[in-house]
């Protein structure tokens, strides 16, 4: 049987400029294991969108603990009624290369 994996759905105004991510040292479920090992850290990352929104920067930032774990895009734009996804890639420096993902739904705020 699969993992079924939900992408979070995240609601944006098309005029917003804000902070999206993830931070890759807590778990994503509840009493679950976090995604980063011991000692991992975040080394490499790519954001990709779909076409109609801008990811204007991205960047790999230290969580509460000094530990470079959090993987964060700067997103804009987009037109009302539309959703796009949003890829995050990443390299750990234990050579592990991964994918998460966001659909932000762009609504009027």
């Amino acid at each position: 049987m699969a993992l079924q994996v939900t992408i979070p759905v995240i609601a944006k105004d098309p005029s917003a400029f804000l902070p999206y991510g993830f931070d890759l040292s807590v778990s994503p479920m509840p009493f679950g294991k976090p995604y980063l090992a011991p000692r991992e850290t975040v080394t490499a990352l790519t954001v990709t969108s779909d076409p109609g929104i801008t990811v204007a920067s991205s960047g790999i930032y230290n969580n509460a603990a000094g530990v470079p774990a959090q993987v964060v895009a700067w997103i804009g734009g987009g037109t009302i009624g539309t959703s796009y996804n949003v890829r995050f890639q990443f390299t750990t420096n234990l050579g592990n290369t991964d994918c998460r993902s966001i659909s932000i739904q762009c609504v009027a705020r």
